[in-house]
């Protein structure tokens, strides 16, 4: 599950760098933390 969590969170992570460039470090946290609350939800209902 781990490993599946960080494939996704660190593919997500990497397609949101040109966001985080142009865009506030404050937003990035946010959708971060929005993805974040996803997948840790999504994990949980495929449980």
């Amino acid at each position: 599950i781990l490993k599946g969590m960080s494939k996704v969170f660190y593919a997500r992570f990497f397609l949101l760098l040109p966001y985080c460039l142009t865009d506030s470090l404050q937003d990035l946290m946010m959708e971060l933390h929005i993805a974040g609350t996803n997948l840790v939800v999504g994990e949980l209902i495929t449980e």
